[in-house]
């Protein structure tokens, strides 16, 4: 293998990224000799020939969380010669892997140019790599990784530069204006001025170029409509004997990539691609059984095909025997996280999207399920079921029985899934949900479950904004809420006192509402609602309410577009005198208020009541529970972080995995908090043994909340002591001196806060 860089599995080590990105969305492809190589948007996955051999298709995969330097993957590249594998991202970043090395070169990247630095191809020839960007050709040295020249090609017009190719010691660019040519040691070849362009071919686009069987092959694209509205097909040229000619064989609809192997060239088209061998050209076309292809990339191998598929994942293509294998390796369905819902082993996740306006976005639906390691995608159903339906932006886990969960749809209703199989799609027909008439969708966004398994739901714009669907199966709507026409009621919380919290996110006056049902939903006449003035009492002054959660000492915790504020004493909301407040931070005389600058998009609670909290631009806080002490700040830059755009946060509170939704795709983060457990029949000790060499933190986890934890030696000297987090013990291995103890086996006495349970676990510790 290229890297020896390592995947982190089930037991993530404590204080450690992992990534959970998509099989299915593939951009670009490397064939080596011992493995194939599959860019994604945030990821490089591969497959080595050995399994190929054996028809095991389970991806590894390398991401920023686990060795690459960067997200957005635009294109990779494989030189033989060097044995070097090169990954070039959206923003001009670059990594060169060989061997067991990775050299970030980031040149392009600080390079101060406006506009795309997506690399369009890399092209190798005598120990350089020549890298094609929209602005022109960037030389690098393959020897030592260092910028060797810049070709600028729009420094005077707004030519894009696409596609490089060598022939006779001539260079051949595609642009977007015509194919230009140069001799390859001419001095002033840095100089676009003193390029030729081949006047034959007409200055129109010109996406891809190929030198193949001593010609060169120019694709002109003209994916676009005649003057009679017809549209018209891509068409491939042909230099050959100096003379350019039509190569009628290969017109596609609209050629994505040009691929040459040494017998035989690929046009790769949407849904199928055209091997021409010089002479005669035969089509193969990929039909799955559900979805279309939209293909990307290809390359040979011997006698497979491998294909990249934006949507649907890979193609591997037998050619011997005509076979076509869509391979999807474990993975959510795509790289959009919007919002997740956890509960009992069952982590949740929606693509969704609003657009500014909180109009639909029309984005394609599914809903992803992650459980016991394995992801499940949930997304021809929603078809099967609406061949209209979009726009999935919420769900919830059901906390009684993690089988079943639903999905808010942002125009389609709700939708019922037991299983990861849609059970029940619910709309203006069979529920109180009613349809927006100024657009002709059904808005659904804020789901909540309560302490009775009962469903809360918003339905924006109708008279009934708050609906619930019952434990026993019933819908109730509830008018005692009205909005005024065009408010959007975006998310609602059922706290632990049985109210409902919800968010008015265009209503900068009434932003956040109460509502209690007193427990008797179908009784209307003791019901409570109160506007919540948010920024009475408040410091600084907010406009936007974007998340609101409860904590473990029953205070509800909003973010805000300025921050977080708290409500303190919740239970007197409706009396007026609870009133959302900020957390003021004192430090060297100075007071300031606690994110007031961010954000703030989401907050988790963790087992220690200790606060997660996802911002809009500037990653997330890991704060303590009164919110008053920063104990972590996660970055992209200081960390294995995809994005510092965070959307949601979601905590398995059996492992304490952090889950963050991103604009770049889903991560997860192994805390040192989980939720504490009835008794200590779960109570074990991470890792076991601890290996010699193992300089991470120990954790003994399935504890009693807040238990107070002994760790001794086999003749009963005290090593360490101290509290868990919530249901987990975090230990690094060292006594109060800061020594790492002798090999040999420990013993860990737990003892609940009120000391009438008691648990001894046991450890093998090798120094």
């Amino acid at each position: 293998m290229l890297l020896g860089m390592v995947e982190l599995f089930a037991q993530v080590p404590i204080g450690s990224f992992r990534a959970h990105l998509s099989n299915r969305q593939f951009y670009s492809l490397a064939v080596t000799d011992d493995a194939v190589y599959f860019a994604g948007k945030s990821s490089v996955a591969y497959l080595t020939k050995e399994q190929i051999a054996k028809d095991d298709f389970d991806f590894s995969k390398w991401s920023k969380v686990n060795g690459l330097s960067d997200v957005e993957v635009a294109r990779i590249a494989y030189d033989k010669p060097s044995a070097c594998l090169v990954v070039a991202y959206a923003n001009g970043n670059l990594d060169f892997i060989k061997n067991d090395e990775l050299v970030n070169v980031p040149d392009v990247k600080e390079k101060q140019l406006t506009g795309d630095k997506s690399v369009r191809q890399m092209v190798f020839h005598n120990n350089r790599c020549y890298l094609v960007y929209p602005f022109g050709i960037v030389e690098i040295n393959m020897k030592n990784y260092l910028v060797k020249d810049t070709w600028y090609t729009n420094r005077q017009s707004d030519l894009i530069s696409h596609s490089l190719t060598l022939f006779n010691h001539r260079w051949y660019l595609a642009t977007s204006k015509g194919v230009y040519s140069i001799d390859e040691d001419n001095p002033s070849i840095a100089d676009f001025a003193v390029w030729t362009l081949e006047s034959d071919l007409g200055a129109v686009d010109y996406t891809f170029l190929a030198t193949f069987q001593d010609k060169v092959y120019a694709n002109r694209h003209s994916f676009l409509a005649d003057d009679q509205g017809v549209l018209q097909h891509d068409s491939v040229f042909v230099l050959d004997n100096g003379q350019w000619r039509y190569e009628p064989q290969l017109e596609t609809e609209e050629t994505r990539d040009l691929i040459v192997s040494e017998n035989e060239m690929m046009l790769v088209e949407w849904q199928y691609v055209v091997i021409f061998d010089g002479q005669t050209h035969y089509t193969s076309v990929l039909y799955p059984e559900t979805g279309l292809p939209s293909l990307q990339s290809a390359a040979f191998d011997n006698d497979r095909l491998w294909v990249s598929d934006q949507n649907l994942g890979v193609w591997l293509c037998k050619r011997s025997v005509g076979q076509s294998q869509l391979l999807a390796g474990n993975g959510p369905k795509s790289n959009y996280a919007y919002n997740m819902s956890w509960s009992g082993g069952v982590l949740a996740m929606v693509p969704g999207g609003y657009n500014t306006a909180y109009s639909p976005a029309f984005m394609n639906p599914a809903c992803n399920f992650f459980q016991n390691e394995k992801w499940e995608c949930l997304s021809d159903e929603f078809y099967a079921t609406a061949p209209d339906v979009h726009d999935m932006i919420n769900v919830a886990v059901d906390p009684k029985n993690p089988e079943v969960c639903y999905v808010a749809s942002w125009g389609n209703g709700l939708y019922k899934c037991v299983n990861g199989k849609i059970d029940k799609h619910y709309d203006n027909t069979n529920s109180p949900l009613q349809i927006y008439p100024a657009n002709n969708q059904l808005l659904v966004s804020g789901l909540s479950f309560d302490a009775y398994g009962n469903l809360w739901v918003t339905n924006s714009n109708s008279p009934t904004i708050i609906n619930v669907l019952k434990a026993d199966g019933s819908w109730k709507a509830i008018p005692k809420l009205t909005a005024a026409d065009g408010d959007i009621a975006q998310y609602i919380y059922a706290d632990s006192r049985g109210y409902k919290w919800i968010t008015f996110p265009r209503n900068p006056s009434l932003s956040l509402c109460v509502y209690s049902d007193n427990n008797t939903i179908d009784n209307l006449s003791d019901d409570k609602l109160r506007y919540v003035d948010m920024n009475a009492n408040a410091h600084v002054e907010s406009s936007v309410v974007k998340c609101i959660t409860e904590d473990k000492d029953g205070e509800m915790w909003i973010g805000t577009n300025k921050g977080v504020k708290v409500i303190y004493y919740p239970n007197r909301v409706f009396e007026g005198t609870a009133l959302p407040q900020n957390i003021l931070l004192e430090q060297d005389g100075y007071t300031s208020v606690l994110l007031e600058f961010e954000e703030v998009s989401s907050i988790a609670v963790d087992g220690a009541n200790r606060k997660w909290i996802g911002t809009s631009k500037a990653g997330v806080f890991l704060m303590n529970p009164s919110g008053t002490e920063e104990l972590l700040h996660l970055t992209a830059e200081n960390s294995s972080l995809l994005s510092d755009v965070i959307y949601d946060v979601e905590i398995d509170g059996n492992t304490g995995e952090v889950f963050f939704a991103t604009d770049k795709g889903l991560c997860s983060y192994r805390g040192t908090a989980t939720e504490g457990k009835e008794d200590y029949t779960e109570a074990k000790v991470f890792p076991n043994p601890v290996e010699k060499g193992y300089t991470g933190n120990i954790a003994v986890s399935g504890l009693m909340e807040n238990s107070f934890c002994k760790i001794v030696d086999a003749a009963g000297h005290l090593i360490w002591q101290g509290y868990a987090n919530g249901g987990e013990l975090i230990w690094n291995g060292k006594d109060f001196k800061g020594r790492r103890p002798a090999t040999g086996v420990f013993y860990v006495f737990c003892s609940s806060k009120s000391g009438k349970e008691k648990k001894v676990a046991k450890f093998l510790f090798i120094n």
